[in-house]
């Protein structure tokens, strides 16, 4: 992923009219975390040769170590140094469950 604005592209095509208002590219850059004005979340991740995008759910996982923020949904996964903003996306996972 090359950067934040081809991950805002990729999760525009989340039908339901999903608009993020923040985005963090994975630690290794081939993820990304997308939080909408609804405080809904997306995951856009490769799968195989391409780049999925999906809404998390309260299925999908999260777990915080110090600055890092790791993401499963199914298949698809990243990890995240969400440093100070750290409370925004832990509330915005709280919401989902």
């Amino acid at each position: 992923m090359q950067d934040e604005s081809e991950a805002v592209r990729l999760a525009n095509e989340i039908s339901g009219g999903f608009h993020p208002v923040a985005t963090l590219l994975s630690v290794t850059r081939t993820a990304a975390l997308l939080r909408d004005g609804a405080d809904r979340l997306a995951l856009v991740a490769p799968c195989g040769a391409h780049f999925v995008s999906r809404l998390l759910s309260p299925k999908s996982r999260f777990q915080r170590q110090a600055d890092k923020l790791k993401v499963l949904d199914g298949k698809l996964a990243g990890e995240f140094d969400i440093g100070a903003t750290g409370g925004d996306w832990e509330r915005a996972f709280a919401r989902l469950r």
